[in-house]
């Protein structure tokens, strides 16, 4: 089951994070790299995880990077966080300066089986997708 969730969780994430990517500003010529999904056992320190709230529980077992309209793109897969957690998590996100773009536009997500919510803090982007035990985390910046 979990590896069913993680296949729909994947791309779900990315087709959201490239979407959310796309409506910003166009560079002319600039380049788009497929995400390229790489094994992980540990939270990953670099630029993209510095600018977003480290989660404070589940297990890493997964990054992913890309980009696409002049926007790179991170993503971080994580396994055994609890619904809970998942929810402690979205308000560390809001407390650290990212609006829903959910809640500005009056989109609903209540009584969703799973969860996919998008944030911004006017620079860095941010889809977190719950499913299950699993969270997905795509960071987007600008090139």
């Amino acid at each position: 089951m979990r590896n069913w969730i993680r296949a729909i969780l994947v791309p779900l994430s990315t087709l959201a994070i490239l979407l959310l990517a796309a409506c910003g500003q166009q560079t002319v010529g600039s380049a788009t790299s497929p995400p390229t999904l790489t094994p992980a056992n540990q939270w990953p320190d670099n630029r993209f995880t510095q600018s977003i709230p480290k989660p404070s529980s589940g297990t890493v077992t997964a990054v992913s990077e890309g980009n696409s309209a002049g926007y790179q793109i991170f993503a971080v897969y994580l396994d055994d966080i609890g619904e809970a957690e998942v929810d402690a998590y979205l308000q560390a996100v809001q407390e650290a300066g990212f609006q829903s773009v959910h809640d500005t536009l009056g989109i609903a997500t209540e009584n969703a089986v799973a969860l996919g919510e998008l944030f911004y803090n006017g620079e860095v982007s941010l889809s977190v997708a719950a499913s299950g035990s699993s969270l997905s985390l795509a960071i987007s910046l600008p090139e």
